[in-house]
């Protein structure tokens, strides 16, 4: 595969693709995420819903709420009481003592984290045209790119889905079984679409269930954390209304494939998958020494603090091609610098602007 240009995408990115100017609301920033779920679980409290909203909500072929999963067994409550802590000590601290001390909560979290960027009132990842759309059609990003993002959310994908003639084939995830298209998008903390395929033999009949029970795949327990691994996941194909269905549904497909928003962003599920993305991701990247490299919007942590994006900045730092950072924040942009790459202290929108994009 040939690549001209690697483009890596952190959360800074997704917020000023819907940054100030474009009316839509802006996806939170590290610093903003307790908050942002705390008011994303109150507003789709099912308490607090109108009936016919409840009835949606149950309705699987509803995509306007999520499933009422996160109200039950007193889940909500637990979640509040976590995003309290998050917004006292820092998110990724508190999150980091819930992974340690309970991690079905975690689990609960990731699941939130999901439903906020899909679907819901207050939810501030709406599918919309944005700022993305113009970054990618940019003469330095046009042809023979690949993406690299730290991001779970769909904004990018959905954006180069809208400028493809062919949606369905517009990008691909490597390192993920059976899927090809034009641009490669590497996400090393995995993503909201990525569905565990769960082990699951629901019959009337014996014979069908027995025979569901052989092509299932085998739960096992991997990782340095030896989490449950089926070391298969799904890619719900088309429009977020599929993948909504789907987390909606109780079928063979559960369980996004997120790291947790941690220190070294554990991976409660399928962590073989992401170790695929991230081998491919590599490998991708020494083939292509002579490629150039522009970041955006991504916050560098201290070595060790976040050891795939760390991975990752070594080996980009390495090639031969032009190599930017582009971010309005001084710690980064020395961070950065100090790992080889040019600072550039300019916001999404002027880039965009600056390379009179159309």
């Amino acid at each position: 595969m040939i690549i001209k240009h690697f483009l890596i995408l952190g959360a800074g990115a997704s917020y000023g693709a819907r940054g100030v100017g474009t009316g839509l609301p802006k996806p939170p920033l590290g610093a903003d995420l307790a908050e942002y779920l705390e008011l994303w679980l109150d507003a789709n409290n099912p308490d607090n819903l109108k009936e016919l909203e409840r009835v949606d909500m149950e309705n699987e072929r509803c995509p306007n709420y999520s499933s009422p999963g996160l109200w039950q067994d007193d889940t909500d409550t637990r979640l509040e009481e976590f995003l309290a802590k998050a917004k006292k000590l820092g998110f990724e601290i508190a999150a980091e003592e819930l992974w340690r001390k309970d991690r079905e909560l975690a689990k609960s979290l990731n699941l939130l984290m999901a439903w906020s960027m899909l679907t819901g009132k207050s939810c501030s990842f709406p599918e919309h045209p944005d700022r993305f759309d113009n970054l990618l059609q940019l003469s330095d990003f046009s042809d023979e790119l690949a993406v690299i993002t730290l991001n779970y959310d769909l904004l990018l994908e959905e954006a180069v889905q809208r400028l493809s003639a062919e949606p369905d084939h517009a990008y691909f995830y490597p390192g993920l079984s059976k899927l090809t298209g034009r641009i490669p998008i590497f996400k090393i903390h995995g993503s909201i679409n990525w569905l565990q395929h769960y082990p699951l033999a629901r019959s009337a009949s014996n014979s069908v269930a027995e025979r569901m029970v052989r092509e299932n795949p085998p739960m096992t327990l991997s990782g340095p954390d030896k989490v449950p691994d089926t070391q298969q996941e799904y890619v719900p194909t088309g429009e977020r209304t599929n993948l909504i269905a789907e987390l909606k549904h109780d079928g063979s497909a559960r369980n996004p494939i997120l790291g947790i928003y941690a220190p070294g962003k554990p991976i409660p599920y399928n962590c073989k998958c992401i170790g695929r993305v991230r081998s491919k991701c590599l490998k991708i990247v020494d083939e292509n020494q002579d490629a150039d490299v522009t970041i955006i919007g991504v916050h560098i942590t201290k070595p060790g603090d976040d050891p795939r994006l760390d991975e990752v900045l070594d080996a980009l730092g390495g090639l031969n091609g032009e190599k930017r950072y582009v971010g309005p924040d001084e710690n980064d942009r020395d961070a950065a610098d100090n790992r080889g790459f040019r600072a550039d202290a300019r916001y999404l929108h002027e880039l965009i602007k600056d390379n009179d994009c159309p």
